[in-house]
């Protein structure tokens, strides 16, 4: 049986997040033209950091995760990427564990589902959260959702990188 470990304590300070990615995470390099081709929601963000041990399974308010990244700018500014299948429901769940969105007006939009991405600011973190789907006209092939934890601005983790 795998070894499992839930990652909403991450919210909690800035430091638990970086000490984690310090603990569990090692440089990799990424190549940026397969994430394109395989158009992976990281594509335009900042990552320097993969998971050491693919073999635990991570959730995030006991919900599975399936691909776990990170960047770190410095000893101070850290980002963690964590990519699941979230659907309505699941995102009410997280809503509900996180408090309301600051960029939501009312609470009615969750119902609709009409919305891209929603953010919220715990203490020093930001957490933001975007759904990814792709599709290939005729039905979505695939649909995560990409949560950010970081103590930094999000301009600071777009790729600027020239493709």
């Amino acid at each position: 049986m795998n070894q499992s470990m839930d990652l909403s304590n991450l919210i909690n300070n800035a430091s638990s997040l970086h000490d984690f990615v310090n603990d569990r995470f090692h440089s990799g390099s990424f190549d940026r033209h397969k994430l394109i081709d395989e158009a992976h929601p990281l594509l335009l963000n900042e990552v320097n950091q993969v998971i050491n041990d693919s073999s635990i399974d991570y959730s995030f308010f006991g919900l599975n995760v399936n691909e776990l990244y990170a960047f770190v700018k410095n000893d101070s500014n850290t980002a963690v990427y964590i990519l699941l299948d979230l659907d309505l429901n699941k995102i009410k769940m997280l809503v509900k564990s996180l408090g309301n969105p600051e960029n939501l007006e009312s609470a009615d939009v969750l119902d609709t589902g009409e919305f891209s991405f929603l953010t919220w600011k715990l203490g020093s973190l930001r957490i933001w959260l975007q759904n990814d789907s792709v599709s290939n006209k005729k039905q979505i092939v695939r649909s995560k959702s990409l949560i950010t934890i970081t103590n930094m601005n999000y301009g600071d983790l777009i790729n600027m990188e020239k493709i």
